[in-house]
């Protein structure tokens, strides 16, 4: 399977190589965005794209309004690397695996806030796209800087600031499912933005209701609420408050099974309330000297909802009531020495502390026999963490960093990280390469569950070893940008459940996996108004130790690929804009890969067939420069638009076709 992707990327790289006498007089100030973003997730220190040695995507805010994107998910679903797995409708669990890591394995970020539960788990199902102003994509161990959760990659959603003269918007599209029932879709926003030297506020409101496309129980609603308050107070220091509020309702009538196979289940649904903000200040206290200090809180409560209903609940009725909080400080320091045309440096060091509660209460109700349980548990952790950019000529541009981390329950940890970056100005080519640990910190409930399980107090954090090499080359006087890269990773001590007689703890660092691959990019703005793009992903997982705890019915079983990690994706888009009209097809296409089938116990590992999914979204913009309408868009998108029948997870349908159209206003 290696020799395949490195086949794969030869050719692509030759194809590279024999271009780039084209491109060898072209000049930088045509450059594409793509190579001349600049972020701040891949060192927390604002970088352009190119000075990195690691794989970054940018999804802009012009992006996400051009696929009208709402829903976070639609937006990442296209993303090289990524691969997303929805169970059941819209706001259903949705799980990201990253470069075949686990779906607990990418640190998730709003505003630089942690937003994971305790362990790395995050619902990307209920996340909205309302107020963000970029999505930064950074692939690869970012432990060093992040610490635990960022074993593949970090994802950082960032608000927009308000900016400019006073602005208010709102939104409202309408539609249906276009097979059985027809059930009603409608999303609805309204939002704030200016600013002036002193302050700047962007605020946005967003309202989602999806009746769903199933007969019984699948109504989904949310309500997120957004904000961002930059102050200038006085010169050479920043202070930004953040907020986001969501509280979503979930509807789901399926069981593991889903519910091509289960009866449907008229009374079982999901609540969830989740609250995040952050609180930063910048001080520029000399011109080589910068203070950095943010203050975060995250709160989220989840509350499931199954009173029994035969024959869908053949073992009861089960409620849940979920809360976990973490607060933490990050501070840190940058230290720019003198910059020359010879060298350019940054040192930065700071350390991060963050305290966890986790509280959880359940009761289950069986034949009049009731059983309950309460979880209340803490932890805290401190991490040191240090790194250096260097940059040689404006071409070498080096990255070292290093963490420690010391967590109150599984004891202390060191990884490093690594990256070097080199551009050929005369061709347009960059060359780069990274390496690096990452770890991730066991769930609450695997070091501390009672009753049918038994955690683990003494359990290590599961962690990877990863390494990439990849080039990025622009073409044709810079309207085309290509991009290659190959990436192996290790991962060791991965947690698994071992059921064992009480006293002894179910859960054991026993598991072993791997997974490389290739991510092959290409973007090109030729003109007339066109824009085109494409990414394809090749992956090859294996399970390299199964602990003795494998098997079919396990997700983990030895020599096989890892569950839901197509071998083969690929996505592209094509966008054609003519002064206010605007049209842009997206294409997703994954290819087949395992999952399990709890139709029976133990489950029994099935293959997914591959498919492909077509989304068109059009708008057209009046500019009405009118003292109270400053601009009128209508617009429309069609979901699924040829009806692709595919799962992306076994048993549960994917949404019929659906339209919407709407209308939106600016003053």
């Amino acid at each position: 399977m290696k020799r395949f992707a490195c086949w794969v990327l030869i050719c692509f790289l030759s194809g590279v190589i024999l271009s780039i006498p084209a491109s060898a007089d072209s000049e930088k100030k045509d450059a594409v965005p793509i190579m001349d973003e600049t972020v701040v997730t891949a060192t927390r220190t604002e970088t352009p794209v190119k000075d990195l040695g690691v794989s970054v995507t940018v999804i802009t805010e012009e992006t996400i309004k051009e696929r009208q994107a709402v829903d976070v998910l639609d937006a990442l679903r296209t993303i090289a690397g990524i691969n997303l797995a929805r169970s059941g409708g819209r706001g259903g669990t949705t799980s990201l695996y990253l470069r075949g890591g686990e779906d607990n394995f990418t640190k998730v970020l709003i505003d630089g806030v942690s937003v994971n539960l305790g362990g790395g788990a995050f619902n990307f199902g209920s996340l909205l796209t309302e107020n963000f102003e970029r999505i930064e994509v950074v692939r690869g161990p970012q432990s060093a800087l992040y610490g635990s959760d960022a074993i593949s990659g970090v994802i950082n959603f960032i608000t927009k600031p308000g900016e400019g003269k006073p602005s208010l918007r709102a939104s409202t599209s309408n539609g249906t499912y276009l097979k059985g029932d027809k059930n009603y879709v409608g999303e609805q926003s309204v939002g704030f933005s200016g600013g002036n030297e002193w302050i700047g506020a962007s605020l946005g409101y967003a309202r989602v209701d999806d009746n769903g496309y199933l007969p019984v129980n699948q109504d989904y609603w949310n309500n997120t609420f957004s904000g961002r308050v930059d102050v200038y107070p006085v010169d050479d220091f920043d202070l930004t408050f953040t907020g986001r509020y969501e509280q979503s309702k979930f509807e789901f009538p399926t069981e593991d099974a889903g519910d091509r196979f289960s009866p449907l289940d008229p009374n079982q649904d999901l609540k969830n309330k989740d609250w995040v903000n952050g609180i930063k200040g910048q001080y520029q206290m000399l011109p080589w000297l910068e203070h950095v200090a943010l203050f975060g809180y995250h709160y989220n409560k989840k509350e499931f909802n199954d009173p029994e209903d035969p024959p869908a609940d053949p073992f009861g009725s089960f409620f849940s009531d979920t809360k976990e909080t973490r607060a933490s400080i990050d501070y840190h320091f940058n230290i720019r020495y003198p910059s020359t045309e010879k060298i350019r440096s940054t040192f930065t060091a700071g350390f991060e502390y963050l305290d966890e509660d986790y509280d959880q209460q359940t009761l289950s109700e069986f034949m009049g026999f009731e059983s309950t349980s309460d979880l209340n548990k803490d932890r805290n952790n401190l991490g040191l963490y240090v790194q250096e950019q260097l940059s040689l000529y404006n071409r070498l541009h080096l990255t070292a960093g290093a963490r420690y981390e010391d967590n109150s329950e599984f004891g202390n940890e060191f990884v490093p990280r690594g990256s070097i970056a080199y551009e050929l100005t005369q061709t347009g080519t960059n060359l780069r390469g990274a390496a690096g640990k990452g770890f991730k910190t066991p769930t609450f409930t695997e070091q501390f569950a009672q009753g049918f399980a038994t955690g683990n107090p003494d359990l290590d954090p599961e962690k990877s070893y990863s390494w990439e090499v990849g080039v990025d080359q622009v073409l044709w006087e810079n309207k085309i940008v290509l991009g290659a890269t190959y990436f192996d990773q290790k991962f060791d001590d991965l947690i698994t459940f071992v059921n064992r007689p009480d006293p002894l703890p179910d859960f054991e660092n026993i598991q072993g996996a791997e997974s490389s691959g290739i991510e092959l990019m290409a973007f090109c703005k030729p003109g007339y108004g066109f824009t085109f793009g494409g990414n394809y992903t090749y992956l090859d997982t294996e399970v390299t130790d199964d602990g003795g705890a494998g098997g079919p019915s396990s997700p983990f079983e030895e020599g096989k690929e890892l569950l839901r990690r197509p071998k083969h994706t690929a996505s592209g888009f094509i966008t054609w804009a003519w002064k206010g009209f605007q049209i842009r097809f997206d294409g997703l296409y994954v290819g087949k890969r395992d999952d399990l089938d709890f139709r029976t116990f133990p489950a029994n590992r099935v293959t997914l067939d591959e498919y492909f999914i077509v989304d068109l979204a059009t708008s057209y913009t009046f500019n009405l420069n009118h003292p109270y309408i400053k601009e009128l868009k209508i617009f429309g998108k069609v979901q699924n638009l040829f009806d692709e029948k595919y799962e992306e997870a076994f048993g549960f349908s994917p949404p019929d076709p659906s339209f919407r159209v709407g209308l939106a206003f600016k003053i």
